[in-house]
């Protein structure tokens, strides 16, 4: 029994370990890749801060999950913006500032208006031969 207790375990340790180091490339999902032309509709439609009830049940409009994943978005940098200056917006600022820089750049993706609020309040990412997320 023994020996077959250390042939198992020789067999595991030949084994190559799944466990892997974090990856080096950032990921960013959600609707933060559409175009700034759906925000700025959906805005249009109905206010972020509305809902909607259908066969009562209340429904966030979809303004609202652009403007949330852009809050989330931020609140991500400056949970690892080691830099010291965080970006800190009422819900109520950023819906503001998406609107007016998608407005003006409906062909922009909405994180592209996301890194435009972080680098006007917080001057992170204006040196731009560096990258604009924190290590």
């Amino acid at each position: 029994m023994k020996r077959v207790l250390l042939i198992i375990w020789v067999c595991l340790l030949a084994l190559p370990s799944t466990s892997q180091a974090a990856p080096e490339n950032k990921y960013v999902y959600g609707v933060g890749f559409l175009s700034c032309e759906k925000l700025t509709s959906a805005l249009l439609l109905r206010p972020y801060d509305t809902a909607i009830k259908i066969d009562d049940e209340i429904w966030d409009s979809k303004s609202f999950a652009y403007i949330a994943w852009v809050q989330g978005f931020i609140s991500a940098f400056n949970l690892f913006n080691d830099k010291g200056k965080n970006c800190i917006l009422t819900i109520d600022q950023i819906a503001i500032r998406m609107k007016d820089y998608c407005s003006k750049n409906p062909s922009s993706l909405i994180i592209s208006g996301a890194i435009e609020i972080i680098t006007e309040t917080t001057g992170y990412g204006e040196d731009k031969s560096r990258p604009f997320l924190p290590n």
